[in-house]
């Protein structure tokens, strides 16, 4: 499977945009999780659920389908994902170590300071401790 990759770089977009990741439902704990990754404005007020969790270990471990690619993930996060995905509905989420793009600098030097705004306008911030 091709791994994954981000298609737009969110700091050149005129708006604060963000990316909200949408966990497809899922029955089975031992299947993978299938997610697809969006972008969208905080201007349009979108519905998402924000994750505060540790990172745990940096190294990614665990693996998930994103827009249909794999995309390794730490244990931690996967762990998270995993106890919020639903068996009947899509839910969506912002989690940072996805939403940004850890490898790119100026996105995240654009999108560490809407932080404060996203956890502020989230229908609800769901904790992970591990």
């Amino acid at each position: 499977m091709n791994h994954f990759s981000y298609a737009e770089r969110l700091h050149e977009f005129r708006n604060p945009t963000i990316r909200i990741l949408d966990i497809l439902p899922g029955r089975d704990p031992s299947r993978s999780i299938y997610c697809r990754l969006r972008h969208t404005s905080l201007k349009t007020k979108p519905t998402y659920d924000a994750i505060s969790y540790c990172w745990g270990e940096l190294s990614p471990v665990a693996e998930i389908i994103c827009n249909g690619r794999s995309l390794n993930i730490t244990q931690n996060l996967h762990d998270a994902l995993l106890v919020f995905r639903s068996q009947t509905h899509v839910v969506s989420v912002w989690a940072d170590a996805i939403c940004i793009n850890q490898s790119d600098g100026e996105e995240k030097a654009q999108q560490i300071p809407f932080m404060w705004r996203i956890y502020q306008d989230a229908r609800t911030v769901r904790v992970w401790l591990g």
